[in-house]
């Protein structure tokens, strides 16, 4: 399944789902994005709503990326 969306906060967008043989859309608001460029690794908080005809889901993710010169 592929998944496409573009997150800029306080703007809406369409999430696109699909497959070789569908492809759906759903409207997107972005409430929140934050990105946080640190030297041991990167933060990224987002925050976004699934708009619907009848009910509205929001979720929040709280993304930590670490760089570690270990192998």
């Amino acid at each position: 399944c592929n998944l496409k969306v573009k997150f800029c906060e306080g703007e809406e967008s369409e999430m696109i789902i699909g497959s070789s043989d569908l492809t759906g859309k759903i409207p997107v608001k972005t409430t929140r994005y934050l990105f946080q460029k640190e030297e041991a690794g990167r933060n990224i908080e987002l925050c976004y709503d699934l708009l619907g005809s009848e009910n509205i889901q929001t979720f929040s993710l709280k993304i930590q990326l670490f760089f570690s010169e270990e192998k």
